[in-house]
């Protein structure tokens, strides 16, 4: 077995909690829309929050902290910070690290 796939390097905390929240966030779903009704407001967020947490990650965290591929103001930064926090993976300087 190749040395970094040992179980002790496994982070069990992040792993549990990254393996648990797509579930738990279905079986909310679930159950929000077993109790009441759809609105497009909802739909809107979860559409918005995808987008601005997706280019927070890949724009933000992978393009802009982990390779300085480019520069931008600090508003722009302090949006990718905030975003990139939403998405759960971890601080920018844990994720620039681990990558």
């Amino acid at each position: 077995m190749h040395p970094k796939l040992k179980l002790k390097n496994i982070s069990w905390v992040n792993t549990t909690f990254l393996v648990s929240t797509p579930i738990l966030a279905g079986l909310g779903l679930w159950y929000h829309l077993s109790h009441s009704e759809f609105t497009w407001p909802l739909l809107v967020l979860f559409i918005s929050m995808y987008i601005f947490t997706g280019m927070a990650i890949t724009g933000g965290y992978h393009r802009l902290f982990a390779h300085r591929s480019y520069q931008t103001n600090s508003f722009v930064q302090f949006l990718y910070l905030i975003f990139g926090a939403a998405a759960f993976q971890n601080s920018a300087m844990k994720w620039c690290t681990d990558h």
